[in-house]
This record gives structure tokens, sequence and C-alpha cells, in this order.
């Protein structure tokens, strides 16, 4: 009967040391996603940043004149880390919607 109280006792002590492991880790995720957040935010500032109209992916920037049928190769995806990356399509990655006029893109909020 002991023993199988001990050992319940080294479970318990065992299940308790995991959770405060896990909810360690879950903290220390949590703050690196806080500061990534605050990093993208203050490369992104002042940046004329747009989103799909229809899902909200985003932001996107733009590198050529607001006709986005004429320059459908030339539209940059910013990554979380503020780096641009070129696509080779206008339309949004995530859900297709395009509009070929810029203006229409709604304005990404960083």
């Amino acid at each position: 009967r002991q023993e199988a109280e001990r050992e319940h006792l080294k479970k318990e002590r065992e299940r308790a040391t995991e959770e405060r492991r896990n909810r360690r880790e879950k903290e220390r995720l949590e703050q690196v996603q806080r500061q990534q957040e605050q990093q993208t935010r203050q490369a992104l500032r002042g940046q004329d940043l747009r989103c799909c109209g229809k899902c909200g992916f985003g932001p996107f920037t733009k590198s050529n004149c607001n006709d986005m049928a004429a320059h459908n190769d030339k539209i940059y995806v910013i990554d979380k880390n503020g780096r641009r990356h070129q696509r080779g399509s206008n339309e949004c990655p995530q859900c297709g919607w395009f509009d070929s006029e810029w203006r229409n893109w709604p304005k990404y909020r960083v």
C-alpha cells in the first residue's frame, strides 16, 4: 500500500513539474511573439501598406504605378521580420482576391 502511495505521489510531482515547464515555455513563446510583432510594426511604419479586400491578408507593398493589372508580377509581401519578398502575382495568396486599382486595396493597419 505504501509503495502504491509513493508511486502516486511521484507521478503527481512529475505531472506538476511538467505543467510548470509547459507554462514557462508558453510564456516564453508569447514573449517572443510580442517582440516579433513590435519589430514588425517598427519596420513597417510609414509605408503605404495594403491588405486583401476579401480576407484581410497582408501587408502588401507595390513597386510601380497604381495599375495592378499592368504590373501583375511586381507586388511584394512583407514577412514578419519586415523583409520584402516579390510574388509572381498580385492576387491574394490566401484567397485569390484581386483588384486592378491599388487604391481599392484596403489600408493595412500596423
